[in-house]
């Protein structure tokens, strides 16, 4: 007779910029789970989860906060690598062999996730600051519910800074895929139905900080995928790039408030050596430190003015 085991659930809040394989447990790194913004912007974190039951189980996600509605959340989805490298790799490499790695990002339609027995997956926790939320240090807690019952749940707290992102300066384009996007749908090129899906696709583009865009004949899709409606699904990548824009447009807001002298000392007070483009730090607790201390430094002279 097979002894009764107890059955054990996990979470762990994450930082945006880790990649949760399924066959790796991941690391809780407390000083990458302090997280700031500025009003206009989003930001965003994971919650990674597991369980040792025998099947998969699918459960409900709950979001408790008092500013819930403008918090968002998706699973995030292995997607099939056939061909991780071209041959030439660097220690910037988290793998290099073929298998399943996290990119996708879905919505929640029916507000079910599935938890996959001695798998680790995780959940991408999206929070849209606008003015309508007043500035002040909110919690969020992720649960997950089964039965009724909350079988785990991860808490973390958001600082709203309330001061407005400015709007971005630098112009950025990437190349844009339409005639991918007529063949994946199939419909006629340059129909209406065809120009309906490039306006979903326009506005995904703009809201994630692109302002010019590079329309190629032949080439294929990349930051974002075909959702079935018409409308993209994002990926892990797409919401670090953005990330990357309103970290820039911060540092923009700092640097008017004091100089372009004081923003790289702030930058670079912590590091042995000065930033060049072949050296500079990586990781994701250099990168959430450092945003955090410019947001703390924006609230400051803010207030101060």
């Amino acid at each position: 007779m097979r002894e009764k085991r107890e059955v054990k659930y996990q979470m762990k809040v994450l930082s945006s910029l880790v990649k949760v394989f399924p066959d790796e447990e991941p690391v809780y790194r407390p000083e990458c789970v302090k997280l700031s913004g500025l009003w206009d912007e989003t930001v965003s974190y994971q919650v990674a989860y597991t369980g040792n039951h025998f099947l998969r189980e699918r459960v409900d996600v709950k979001v408790i906060s008092p500013i819930a509605e403008y918090v968002r959340v998706r699973t995030v989805e292995q997607v099939p690598v056939g061909r991780a490298t071209n041959g030439i790799v660097d220690d910037n490499y988290l793998k290099t062999t073929s298998g399943l790695y996290p990119d996708l990002l879905k919505d929640i339609k029916d507000g079910k996730v599935i938890i996959r027995s001695h798998q680790w997956s995780s959940l991408w926790i999206d929070v849209k600051l606008t003015d309508e939320i007043p500035a002040g240090d909110y919690e969020i807690e992720i649960q997950l519910v089964k039965d009724d019952a909350v079988i785990c749940s991860a808490k973390r707290k958001i600082t709203v800074i309330g001061v407005h992102l400015p709007k971005q300066k630098i112009m950025h384009t990437e190349w844009f895929h339409a005639d991918c996007l007529a063949d994946y749908y199939h419909v006629d090129v340059f129909s209406e139905k065809h120009w309906e899906i490039l306006e979903n696709y326009f506005h995904e583009y703009v809201d994630r900080g692109c302002n010019m865009m590079m329309v190629p004949l032949f080439t294929y899709p990349f930051l974002v995928y075909p959702g079935a409606d018409g409308h993209p699904e994002e990926s892990i990548r797409m919401m670090v790039h953005y990330e990357a824009l309103t970290d820039l447009r911060a540092l923009e807001l700092l640097e008017s408030l004091t100089s372009k002298e004081y923003v790289m000392e702030l930058i670079e007070e912590d590091l042995d050596e000065p930033l060049t483009f072949k050296r500079y730090p990586k990781s994701d607790m250099y990168l959430i430190a450092l945003r955090n201390k410019v947001n703390k430094e924006i609230a400051r002279l803010s207030s101060a003015s």
